[in-house]
């Protein structure tokens, strides 16, 4: 059977779906060691399962960029501020934000990626990653009991607040915020939506 005549399947069955290969923390850890994964694999580990990671946009890379610089310039000397960074969920995940505020270490994770532990506030920025964020990644991290998650989305040209994490659903509160309004974040306080997501000045 040549390449071209490979059937291919119109719809995903869930027969496939749910005997998908399961792979631990540590399993993946160590693929990234030995170069089976590197750089050029857009991948992340989340809930065991290794998914591909959505191409970043324009507007994206730029959000990202400006967020990091706006938390470097104004919240460096209180925690230590990671862009685009794996951080480590034990047993099954390891997802890479676009930010991550964690407490002050002088080691500033030189040894050991950061874990639940350690961070005070993670966001992701989304465009065609809407869904995954609201959903699988709300519910990472908030069974992990992450207390304050942000979701930058650019679709609707919104910051999402998310605080009160449970176990099992997610965050049970979630606030919305235009780029004109101020928000009160649990950690941060007072913050300008506009600022943080990089929009400029209304004209």
């Amino acid at each position: 059977m040549t390449v071209q005549n490979v059937p291919i399947l119109s719809t995903i069955e869930s027969e496939l779906l749910l005997n998908q290969h399961s792979w631990t923390l540590e399993q993946y850890e160590a693929m990234i060691a030995a170069g089976i994964l590197g750089d050029e694999d857009k991948v992340e580990l989340l809930f065991g399962k290794i998914v591909d990671m959505s191409p970043i946009g324009i507007s994206h890379s730029y959000c990202s960029q400006e967020l990091f610089r706006f938390m470097i310039k104004e919240f460096d000397d209180q925690y230590v501020v990671r862009s685009e960074q794996p951080v480590a969920f034990p047993l099954h995940s390891l997802p890479e934000p676009d930010l991550v505020l964690t407490k002050k270490l002088k080691h500033r994770f030189k040894h050991r990626r950061p874990g639940p532990e350690d961070i005070k506030l993670i966001v992701e920025v989304s465009a065609s990653t809407l869904g995954r964020d609201r959903g699988a990644k709300n519910k990472l991290y908030a069974s992990y009991g992450l207390p304050e998650y942000w979701i930058l989305n650019l679709i609707d040209g919104q910051l999402e607040l998310y605080t009160e994490p449970t176990e099992e659903n997610g965050y049970s509160k979630r606030e919305d915020f235009l780029p004109g309004d101020i928000f009160i974040s649990p950690l941060l306080g007072k913050q300008r939506v506009r600022a943080v997501m990089a929009l400029g000045e209304e004209e």
